[in-house]
């Protein structure tokens, strides 16, 4: 699935934005994502609410 992050910003090492995703609930959540590629392996965190609450993760991905 490919998501449009139209306020997404890029540097040669680092990325941040933010995802909007229709909930099946009705109304929107947005996710706001940054991340650094470090040593080969692009480390990030994600930031949401749900509920009123505030959210966090932190997230890894390297290419097989």
């Amino acid at each position: 699935t490919r998501l449009d992050i139209p306020d997404g910003k890029r540097t040669a090492d680092a990325f941040s934005g933010v995802v909007r995703r229709d909930r099946p609930q009705g109304g929107t959540m947005a996710h706001r994502m940054s991340g650094r590629m470090v040593e080969g392996v692009l480390k990030g965190k994600t930031d949401t609410e749900m509920d009123g609450n505030p959210v966090s993760n932190e997230w890894t991905a390297k290419r097989k």
